[in-house]
C-alpha cells in the first residue's frame, strides 16, 4: 500500500508519515469474516507554537482496505489522549470513499508533543476499530519568553516599578506582606530594599519626577492591625528603604493613580473599608511630594461596582501634552462604559463620551499623541470575555473599535505595558471568572501595533499567570513578576526583536 497526500499540502507543515511494508497486513481472523487493512501506522506532524490560524484543509491520507467486500465505506472517529492530549477541535478525520484524511488544527497550542489516535470503521469488519496513531510535535515560539532571576517572595497583587536608573522594585503583594526587593538589571538578581510601613496589596505604586516610589492605599491581609488604605508611604531608591509615611485624605484600594505634570499624584475612586466591609468611592485627593500632604479634589461622577471581586477604577494620564488624566468607571447609570476627563489646572472632571462597549478588568494603555486603547476583559451584562478592543480621542471625544485579540481575556491591568516601541503589549492573564471552575489563565502574549491597528502574537510565558505585574525596564527587557501561578518565583523575562513588525 502506498500513501497519498495532496498536492496542495503547504511545506510549512513539516509532515512526516511513517508507512507500513506492503506485506506487513494483519493476519486474518480465524472466521474469515473481513478484516481491515491500514497502509499507516502512524502519523506525525510539526507545526510552530500559538499559530493563529486553522492549517489549511490539507494533510495526509490513510489508505483503507478490506480483505473482502464490505458495504459502504469507511468512516473514522479522534480518540483524544487524556493529560496532555489535544483539544477536540486540533485533530479532525472524515474519510471519503477508501481514504482516511487527517488535518490537524492546532489553534494555539503551546510546545511540546500531543498524541491521538483515529479509529477507522467499516460495517461489517471482524477488526473494526483499526487505529492510526497520530503525533503532533508544537515547536517552540520564537519569542517564548526565558525564566529570569528569581525573586525572594511569591507575591500577587503587588506592584513592580521599573527605576529611571535600571532595574525595578517589587512591593508588596499577598502573600509577600511588607516585602520590598529590588532587582539589580545588570547582575539579574534581587535583594531586599526595606520593609513597607503597613503591609500591603492591591495599592498603587507611582514613579515621581525625582525617582522616588509613592505607595499609596491598598488593603492587607492581616486580620489585626492598622488599614493601609489610608495612608501613604515613599520608598528611595537613593537610601534603599522607605523615608516616609502619613496620611491620605480618605482611604483607597483598586484606585487609580497617575502623576500629573507637575508632579503631583491623582490618586481617583476605588473601594474602602467600612465596618468590615468593602464599598466602593467615588473621592479623589492630589498628593503633593514636596510638602508630602494630600488634599482631597472633586470626586468622580462614575463610581466603582459593589462587586465581588472589586472592579478597579482605571486612571491613565494622556500622552497630548495637556497633562489630564482619563478615568473609566461604571457609569452613574450603573453600566461599565463610563469615562471622565480630570483638567489638573482646574481640578475638575468632566464626563466623556461612553464607551461602545461594557467591560471590567480590562487593558488600558495611554498611546503617544493622546489617545487611549482599551481591550479585553469581561463583559458584566452578557457574561463572557472579550476579545474586542477600541481607542478613545480625546480630539474628537469618540470611541472607535481597535482589532481584537486572538485570545479573549480578563485581569489585564497589571499585565499591560507600552513597550519602547509604541507598541502595547499584554501577557497572560485569565480565561474566565475565578467563580468558575477551574479557573483557568493563559501563557499567551500578544502586542498592538498603533500604525496598523493589529494584534500579533508575541510568544508565551513559561507558564500561564494571573494578578502578575509586566514592567519595561531602562534597558528595554520586559519582566512578569509574581501571579497566583508563580510555580517557581522566576519572573519571566522578554525583550522586542529588532525589527520585528
Amino acid at each position: 500500500m502506498t500513501i497519498r497526500a495532496p498536492r496542495s499540502l503547504l511545506p510549512s507543515l513539516a509532515m512526516v508519515v511513517i508507512a507500513a511494508c506492503g506485506d506487513d497486513r494483519p493476519a486474518p481472523l480465524p472466521d474469515d469474516r473481513p478484516t481491515i487493512q491500514l497502509s499507516v501506522r502512524a502519523l506525525a506532524f510539526e507545526l510552530d507554537a500559538y499559530a493563529p490560524d486553522p492549517v489549511p484543509p490539507a494533510s495526509a491520507q490513510v489508505l483503507v482496505a478490506s480483505s473482502a467486500p464490505l458495504a459502504g465505506a469507511p468512516t473514522a472517529a479522534v480518540r483524544y489522549e487524556s493529560g496532555d492530549g489535544w483539544l477536540t477541535r486540533d485533530l479532525a478525520a472524515s474519510s471519503s470513499g477508501a481514504a482516511i484524511t487527517v488535518t490537524p488544527r492546532p489553534g494555539l497550542l503551546a510546545a511540546g508533543t500531543y498524541r491521538a489516535t483515529v479509529q477507522v470503521h467499516w460495517e461489517g469488519a471482524a477488526n473494526a476499530p483499526a487505529t492510526v496513531a497520530v503525533a503532533l510535535t508544537i515547536r517552540p515560539h520564537p519569542q517564548t519568553w526565558r525564566a529570569g532571576a528569581p525573586t525572594l517572595a511569591r507575591r500577587s497583587g503587588h506592584t513592580t516599578t521599573a527605576l529611571p536608573g535600571g532595574g525595578a522594585v517589587a512591593v508588596g503583594g499577598f502573600s509577600a506582606d511588607a516585602s520590598i526587593e529590588r532587582l539589580d538589571a545588570q547582575a539579574r538578581s534581587w535583594s531586599t530594599a526595606g520593609a513597607l510601613t503597613y503591609p500591603r496589596y492591591n495599592h498603587s505604586a507611582t514613579l515621581l519626577a525625582d525617582g522616588r516610589v509613592l505607595l499609596a492605599g491598598g488593603d492587607t491581609q492581616r486580620e489585626e492591625g492598622p488599614d493601609p488604605g489610608p495612608t501613604w508611604e515613599i520608598w528611595d531608591p537613593g537610601a534603599n528603604r522607605v523615608t516616609g509615611s502619613g496620611s491620605l485624605a480618605s482611604a483607597h484600594e483598586w484606585h487609580g493613580a497617575a502623576r500629573l505634570l507637575d508632579g503631583r499624584v491623582l490618586l481617583a475612586g476605588g473601594y474602602r473599608t467600612v465596618d468590615g466591609k468593602t464599598v466602593a468611592t467615588q473621592s479623589c485627593e492630589l498628593f503633593d511630594p514636596r510638602t508630602g500632604t494630600s488634599i482631597a479634589t472633586e470626586p468622580l461622577h462614575g463610581v466603582a461596582p459593589d462587586a465581588t471581586p472589586p472592579e478597579p477604577t482605571v486612571a491613565v494620564r494622556l500622552e497630548d501634552g495637556t497633562g489630564r488624566v482619563l478615568a473609566l468607571t461604571w457609569s452613574p447609570d450603573g453600566r461599565a462604559i463610563g469615562a471622565e476627563l480630570f483638567d489638573p489646572e482646574r481640578e475638575t472632571w468632566t464626563p466623556v463620551a461612553a464607551r461602545a462597549q461594557p467591560r471590567v478588568q480590562h487593558g488600558t494603555a495611554a498611546l503617544p499623541g493622546g489617545r487611549v486603547l482599551v481591550f479585553g476583559g469581561w463583559d458584566p451584562e452578557a457574561s463572557r470575555p472579550l476579545r474586542s478592543a477600541e481607542l478613545y480621542d480625546p480630539v474628537g471625544d469618540a470611541w472607535t473599535p481597535a482589532g481584537e485579540l486572538h485570545v479573549a481575556r480578563i485581569y489585564l491591568g497589571s499585565a499591560t505595558v507600552v513597550l519602547p516601541s509604541g507598541k502595547v503589549l499584554v501577557a497572560g492573564g485569565a480565561l474566565n471568572r475565578p467563580d468558575e471552575i477551574p479557573f483557568r489563565y493563559t501563557e499567551l502574549v500578544e502586542t498592538y501595533d498603533p500604525g496598523t491597528g493589529a494584534w500579533t502574537i508575541a510568544g508565551a510565558l513559561q507558564h500561564p499567570l494571573v494578578t502578575h505585574t509586566v514592567t519595561v525596564l531602562a534597558d528595554g527587557s520586559v519582566w512578569a513578576v509574581g501571579g497566583m501561578q508563580d510555580l517557581d518565583g522566576r519572573p519571566d523575562v522578554w525583550r522586542e526583536p529588532a525589527g520585528a513588525p
